[in-house]
């Protein structure tokens, strides 16, 4: 099943590229903060209509972030029966479209214009990300 914001993600990416989205360029893989996972591609997206983000408690409306393809720790990224790390970049925990143990890669969505530069991609705290809300996740970037 594919998800709503995977759709409205993917018709983002597949229109012209706009020049009011985001305006940080994703760094090279390798550079910038010191990172547990190693950005692979970047693509912002912006929508018109947002929608409700349920990967945190307090579920914030959506317009605009990217859609990157991270490379993961194979066991870090393995669904659990019990509670396992949050990726998170910065202060967001970021929405899994695929989930990297059967493959180093990982297509995720972060729902926020965040600077790349700046903004670490890491695991979090072992969580359920709905369960997440802005305080703990700014502790967790900390």
């Amino acid at each position: 099943m594919v998800s709503c914001s995977l759709i409205w993600i993917m018709a983002a990416v597949a229109g012209t590229p706009s020049t009011d989205g985001p305006a940080a360029a994703p760094p090279e893989p390798g550079n910038g903060p010191d990172r547990t996972v190693a950005l692979r591609i970047a693509v912002p997206f912006r929508v018109h209509q947002g929608w409700r983000y349920t990967w945190r408690a307090d579920r914030p409306v959506v317009t605009e972030g990217w859609l990157l393809v991270v490379e993961v720790d194979p066991e870090l990224s393995r669904p659990r029966q019990d509670l396992s790390p949050v990726l998170m970049a910065g202060p967001w925990p970021v929405e899994r479209i695929t989930w990297g143990y059967d493959d180093p890669t990982m297509a995720v969505i972060v729902p926020a214009a965040v600077d790349l530069a700046e903004t670490p991609l890491y695991w979090g705290p072992a969580a359920l990300p709905e369960q997440l809300d802005a305080e703990r996740c700014a502790a967790a970037a900390e």
